[in-house]
């Protein structure tokens, strides 16, 4: 996985990511294996992180994501 962007939000406590992931000859990663990864690559505790999009095209082997990673549950919560 390679984070493409990241920025923190001018409006929430959170920090908008861009990332993308190469799974070669295999299926889209789900939800759970995406936070995973961005959780050990930001170190972020996991159930912080929230995605929004995995975008793949036909036949590709690399998805763009997109997810929020957020400062604190509480933050997360509002």
């Amino acid at each position: 996985m390679k984070i493409i962007k990241q920025e923190k939000s001018n409006l929430l406590p959170r920090i908008d990511v861009i990332a993308e992931i190469a799974h070669l000859n295999k299926r889209t990663p789900s939800n759970e294996e995406v936070r995973e990864e961005l959780s050990k690559l930001m170190k972020v505790d996991k159930e912080l992180i929230l995605i929004k999009h995995i975008y793949t095209g036909y036949g590709s082997d690399i998805s763009k994501i997109e997810a929020y990673a957020y400062n604190s549950k509480e933050d997360m919560d509002s």
